[in-house]
This record gives C-alpha cells, sequence and structure tokens, in this order.
C-alpha cells in the first residue's frame, strides 16, 4: 500500500523531473552550437583619425553574405563563434557634371564570445563581442562625365603605382546583440576598424542581420 509521504514523495521527483527536463530544452539548442548562414546590411561610414567624417565619402553602404559556426564552451552558458563574410561595400555620389563612385570587395573573418540568456524554450538572446580580419580583394574608384567630353577614369585603390595606396588588410572589433527564436536568428552590431586603411582613415559601420542555423 502507498501511503501518503511516499505519494509526496513521487510528486517532488517527478516534478524535478520535470523543471529538469524544461532546463534541458531551454539550452538544448546550445548543446552542442550551431552552423548558421547570414545576409546583412550595414550603413557604413568612412572616418579619419582626427574623428572627423571624411565629407566626400561618408554614405557607403556594405552588404554581406556568409556561414558562422558557434561551440559551446564546456557546460557554461557562453559560445565561441567563428566563420567568415563576403562584404562588398559601395559609395556613389552625384554632382552636376559627374559621379564618383568607390566599390570594395572583401572577406571578413570574426571571432566572437557569445553569452546566451534562454527567455523561453525557443526564445534566446546572445551578446556578443570579438574581433576580426579583413581581406580585401578589390578596391577601385570610377568617374563618370555626364557630357562625355572628358573620358570616365578607373583607379585601382590598392595600386603599388599610387602615392597612397590603400592598404588590403585591416583589423577591427565587433559588439552586438544577436536573437535566436527556434532556427532563426536576427542582429544587430557595430563594428570598427582598429588598424588603417588609408591615410589616418577607417571604416565604422552599424550592422543588421538576419540568418538561420542548419
Amino acid at each position: 500500500m502507498i501511503t501518503v509521504p511516499a505519494l509526496l514523495f513521487l510528486a517532488s521527483v517527478k516534478t524535478t523531473a520535470q523543471s529538469s527536463n524544461v532546463g534541458s530544452a531551454i539550452f538544448s539548442p546550445l548543446a552542442e552550437g550551431y552552423t548558421s548562414a547570414w545576409v546583412s546590411y550595414a550603413p557604413t561610414t568612412f572616418n579619419t583619425k582626427s574623428g572627423a567624417t571624411s565629407s566626400n565619402q561618408d554614405g557607403y553602404n556594405t552588404y554581406s553574405v556568409g556561414v558562422l559556426k558557434a561551440i559551446p564552451i564546456q557546460n557554461l552558458p557562453f559560445l565561441f563563434e567563428f566563420g567568415g563574410n563576403l562584404e562588398w561595400m559601395h559609395y556613389k555620389k552625384a554632382y552636376d557634371s559627374y559621379s564618383y563612385a568607390r566599390n570594395f570587395l572583401g572577406v571578413r573573418l570574426p571571432i566572437s564570445f557569445i553569452y546566451a540568456l534562454s527567455l523561453t524554450d525557443d526564445f534566446i538572446l546572445l551578446p556578443y563581442a570579438g574581433f576580426n580580419a579583413k581581406g580585401y580583394l578589390l578596391g577601385t574608384s570610377k568617374t563618370h562625365y555626364f557630357s562625355g567630353a572628358i573620358n570616365d577614369s578607373t583607379t585601382n585603390l590598392f595600386s603599388s603605382d599610387r602615392s597612397n595606396p590603400y592598404k588590403r588588410f585591416t583589423l577591427g572589433y565587433q559588439v552586438g546583440l544577436k536573437v535566436s527564436y527556434t532556427r532563426f536568428f536576427a542582429s544587430i552590431g557595430y563594428s570598427k576598424d582598429l588598424t588603417i586603411i588609408s591615410s589616418n582613415s577607417y571604416f565604422s559601420m552599424v550592422t543588421i542581420g538576419i540568418g538561420m542555423s542548419f
């Protein structure tokens, strides 16, 4: 015959097991880490070391696609994330008689440490901070004249023939917040170059992205 104390004990064990399962469910998306694919857009600013914004190149737009891999750190609610993004940076401005454009194509390799804060079984906040290295594959400027009386000109910004060629490699940092809901992500972050690309100048950007784990 099962006594009242025994029933209370069994109920306690069942409740504890259910609580344990809920806790496991909350952190189960992070138990093995994840791989995610991303697309993002970033309004980008071309700055000088003095803190001023270059008046003729302050309206870059950056578009990127990439893959990130997150690995859990032991049994802690932290992950180590790394991966790669292909980035296209574009600037264009029109004047009365001509337009001026710049384009950069590069690969960014970010590494970040992430703290995982589970709000529900499926809803997780992922604040992050880290560093990145970027290598530029292409960088050109082009001047197009509307009248046609003057020939268009295109310049390779990395050419050694220039008096001040741009640098192909830069280092920077990034901070931000990602939100995970089941297999889907949204993020907002800020990144800034720590090294110059040319003439004491560097890029900074605010990035908005969406992603999906697989």
